[in-house]
């Protein structure tokens, strides 16, 4: 069978067609099964002294019996209930308890949050509030909570990122390779990373490794899209992915946790946690992991076939996070090889990157009961990578040593609908690189300082019981050591309606911008690329606008479209001149604009089907007239997302598609990638045994063997398995 892509044909048509057999599968699985009530209760429990999550409360609703307990992130599900009133009562030991009324609303979902004081304030109650229905009108546009994330351990941070609509990864190799994403249509290093408020970007290219962070450590991400500098800063030009670590737990218990896992390609790992009681009031947890890969793997070039040779990468990473009242810590180490086998006309079989980065912070997060709240937070991380190219015609052994101090402060009060914060923050990044097999090609040292104050206000505004209007605010101002200042607004606004049909409409509007990266200043001029110090800054104008509905229709059915428009100035494009090198250029004028849409079905506990395509329309309007109107490089118009999954009792199983349009990888798009699609399917199984949680996974990725390139002569590997084994005390 053929499973080349036919730009002619339809999409939902060729994903339907390799879809099909395991949507009957599943279908057939869930069709025997009782169908249930989509009515229920979801919560969570917390510490209302420190804000951390309790995990092995009781809850109960004392009408039906229905008894549960708070699960590790505190949070607690009950299923399968009819419309109406109930007396909902949770209890943990040293804590007060107290019976709760809550009302189950018809539409199938009543969010709660129970926040309980300890025994030594016996006379304050509990109390239970509903999350409020329409969201804040700053909330990021993707959040993957716990749950979701202890689903897709199998797969890296920015594979599960790729998944959603307006997200594309770019990587070269077999898993463990380095991985990067872009948000409708960027550059990779107009995304802004952040590891607990540490920036992951590299001070060199400006681009953030998300291969360096396993899943198993985080405990959240949420991202932004568009114009988010008013926020968080610099260099969120196109937006910003935010990743939390796991915080200890509010639990005397130590839980440790061990994962394994082999594959294709010599893929293997070993890795395993736990969370640690100190003391009363202070916690702690660990996690650390080492995996590696041979990397080796057939392709295909010009109907020939080959080895790719050279792709080899180990990496060990170790995360540690300590909870002390209101001071937390957390400190972040990683360290990798990776082989440089070049791209397929220029290999490089023998050459090697290696990288160790560590990170620490310290953070003051006091609380008051007025809402006040003062943070002082501080951060250092060091990053030391070596080149070693001694296979190509320009020979490179060059060592980077990066560093970054941060000084953050944020004082503000937080009321039920209704949030005023300022900042300020001081940043100092140096980059020294020296070049020893040719000293003269050396970068030699380079101190950026930058700062910036922000003013954030967020509000809502019940207009009825079940119409809230709500609208946010941000102005950010930065300024460098050798850029004049620079001002980003940010506004947004939405209203959402809370009926049998939940109805949000939203819109955005905003200003970033983004400094030239190191490497595109001063890279030294070689065969292959020359630095342009006379580049300008990047410059983004940001709109955006949608709308969601939510329909009780046997489960529950959402939809959502979202319809964005960017006019960006200087921005810098890496270009080949007529010699064949590589040159940073600013591109005068352009613009992406285009849409967002998701579909998603969910039959309660069993089944859950989504679609998301995303279409992005990247035009150079610089006045050269070779470029005029063309489409930037590497830039799909069109990207794809279907996924299938169900799980019943024990088990789980996953199947996902996904097809990337053609690629222009010439400025005057004369030249492109072609189109590709592939498709994955994962199958979990989580038994207890021995009074121990055991879970076992196999994940077949690009199960149809499709042979494709994400980066222009960087060829992809065909199918390939993972097999995972985990156990927890």
């Amino acid at each position: 069978m053929d499973f080349r892509f036919s730009p002619k044909a339809g999409i939902f048509f060729r994903l339907g067609q390799t879809l099909g057999f395991a949507a009957l599968l599943i279908f057939g699985w869930a069709g025997a099964l009782k169908a249930e009530s989509n009515l229920k209760i979801s919560g969570r429990v917390i510490d209302s002294l420190t804000g951390r999550p309790v995990s092995g409360a009781a809850v109960e609703i004392l009408e039906t019996g229905k008894k549960t307990t708070s699960n590790q992130q505190g949070e607690f599900f009950f299923y399968d209930l009819p419309a109406g009133n109930y007396q909902l009562k949770a209890e943990f030991p040293s804590f007060t308890s107290q019976t709760t009324a809550v009302k189950v609303f018809a539409d199938g979902e009543t969010r709660l949050e129970i926040q309980r004081s300890p025994i030594v304030r016996m006379g304050q109650p509990v109390i239970v509030t509903a999350e409020s229905l329409a969201a804040s009108a700053s909330q990021p546009s993707l959040v993957f909570d716990q749950i979701q994330l202890e689903k897709s351990k199998h797969l890296s941070v920015a594979q599960l990122l790729s998944r959603s609509a307006g997200m594309e990864l770019k990587a070269g190799g077999v898993y463990g390779s380095t991985e990067r994403i872009t948000i409708r249509g960027s550059a990779i290093n107009q995304v802004l990373v952040l590891l607990d408020g540490r920036p992951l970007n590299s001070n060199l290219r400006g681009e953030a490794d998300l291969s360096a962070v396993p899943v198993e450590a985080l405990e959240k991400i949420e991202v932004y899209k568009g114009a988010q500098t008013a926020r968080f800063g610099p260099d969120a030009l196109a937006g910003a992915v935010l990743l939390f670590s796991k915080k200890p737990e509010n639990s005397k218990r130590i839980e440790p946790k061990l994962r394994s896992e082999i594959g294709s390609f010599g893929h293997h790992s070993i890795g395993g946690g736990t969370n640690i009681h100190i003391a009363d009031g202070t916690e702690a947890n660990f996690f650390y992991q080492n995996s590696s890969a041979a990397g080796d793997f057939d392709y295909t070039y010009k109907n020939q076939e080959y080895v790719r040779k050279g792709s080899y990468n180990w990496t060990n990473r170790a995360q540690a996070n300590l909870r002390h009242g209101n001071l937390e810590s957390s400190f972040f180490w990683a360290k990798a090889r990776r082989g440089l086998p070049g791209d397929v006309l220029n290999l490089t079989p023998f050459s090697s990157e290696h990288d160790e980065r560590f990170g620490i912070s310290l953070a003051f997060k006091p609380r008051w009961k007025s809402g006040w709240f003062f943070e002082p937070e501080t951060g250092w991380e060091k990053l030391n990578q070596h080149f070693k190219i001694p296979d190509a015609y320009a020979k490179y052994d060059t060592r980077y040593k990066s560093e970054k101090k941060k000084l953050e402060a944020r004082l503000g009060r937080k009321t039920p609908g209704a949030l005023f914060q300022v900042s300020s923050d001081y940043t100092e990044s140096s980059l020294e690189g020296t070049d020893y097999f040719l000293p003269t090609r050396s970068l030699g040292k380079t101190t950026r300082r930058a700062g910036g104050a922000g003013l954030l206000t967020d509000r809502h505004f019940p207009l009825v019981s079940y119409f809230t209007f709500a609208a946010s605010g941000a102005l950010r101002a930065d300024w460098t050591d050798f850029t004049p200042p620079a001002y980003s607004p940010l506004f947004s606004g939405s209203i959402y309606w809370n009926r049998a049909v939940k109805t949000r409409l939203f819109a955005s509007w905003g200003k970033s911008f983004r400094l030239p990266t190191l490497d595109a200043l001063f890279w030294k001029e070689d065969v292959f690329a020359a630095g342009n110090p006379n580049l300008l800054p990047e410059k983004a104008q940001s709109r955006e606008a949608g709308y969601r509905l939510t329909l009780p229709i046997l489960g529950r059915l959402n939809w959502e479209q979202s319809f964005f428009h960017n006019d960006l100035e200087n921005l810098i494009v890496w270009q080949r001149n007529f010699q064949g090198q590589f040159i940073p250029q600013n591109v005068s004028q352009a613009k992406t604009f285009g849409r967002e849409e998701r579909i998603s079905w969910q039959f309660p506990k069993i089944l859950e089907l989504e679609l998301n395509h995303t279409q992005t329309e990247p035009i150079n309007e610089s006045e050269f007239i070779l470029h005029q109107g063309k489409q930037l490089v590497f830039r799909p118009r069109h990207i794809h997302n279907a996924r299938i999954s169900a799980a019943y009792g024990i088990t789980a199983l996953n199947v996902t598609g996904r097809w990337v349009g053609k690629r222009f990888t010439r400025t005057e798009n004369t030249k492109y990638l072609p189109p590709y699609e592939t498709y994955d399917a994962q199958f979990s199984l989580s038994p207890k045994i021995w009074k121990l949680e055991w879970g076992f996974t196999l994940a077949v990725e690009n199960f149809t063997s499709r042979r494709y390139e994400i980066l222009e002569l960087f060829p992809m590997p065909g199918r390939s398995y993972r097999f995972g084994m985990e156990v927890k005390w």
